[in-house]
């Protein structure tokens, strides 16, 4: 680990030095303790899996993911643009114009995800990042098992997976809803 480069609600990001091939990648570290059942980590697995064989260009890809002691992590390739929610803080709303090819971008990854019967969980402005030049990809993916970590995190998930964990095609629908008004609005 060389540095911390983020922290969202549930992990935090470190740019790592890949052993597997000596690149810098991005480190995403959860905590000790987040797997509060066998299904939470059974999740965590499963999404790994599904996330290898998802293949997209606007899906940030993993290289790796598993445990270290008992802390889950993944290994992706480093965003150099930052994430939308740093974007977010920094600059303010979006224009609508700028709005349509991130969303589109995002929609096509969230089309990727459904091909192989997947569902992202909780689209936010931790879970976009940016390539160098601009481009935006979809990452960060929920472990359906796990509950909202703070009230701020509620906006982002679906009516259904709050009333009873349920996490399908219209959570995410929804989610990129909110996700296209907080861009717009910047509230």
């Amino acid at each position: 680990i060389t540095q911390e480069i983020s922290k969202t609600s549930q992990s935090t990001i470190y740019l790592a030095e890949y052993e597997k091939n000596n690149q810098i990648v991005q480190l995403r570290l959860y905590p000790s303790g987040y797997f509060q059942s066998d299904d939470v980590r059974q999740t965590f697995e499963l999404r790994g899996a599904t996330l290898n064989r998802v293949s997209h260009s606007a899906l940030i890809p993993v290289h790796q993911y598993g445990l270290y002691g008992d802390q889950p992590y993944i290994v992706s390739p480093v965003m150099e643009g930052g994430s939308l929610a740093e974007m977010l803080n920094t600059h303010g709303r979006y224009k609508a114009e700028d709005i349509a090819p991130i969303k589109e971008r995002i929609a096509e990854a969230l089309d990727a995800l459904l091909a192989r019967k997947a569902v992202h969980g909780k689209i936010s402005p931790e879970s976009v990042w940016f390539s160098a030049d601009g481009i935006a990809y979809l990452g960060d993916f929920t472990m359906p098992a796990q509950t909202p970590d703070s009230l701020s995190d509620l906006s982002w998930y679906s009516p259904e997976f709050l009333k009873d964990g349920t996490l399908h095609r219209q959570s995410d629908i929804y989610s990129l809803t909110v996700l296209v008004y907080k861009m717009l609005t910047g509230v």
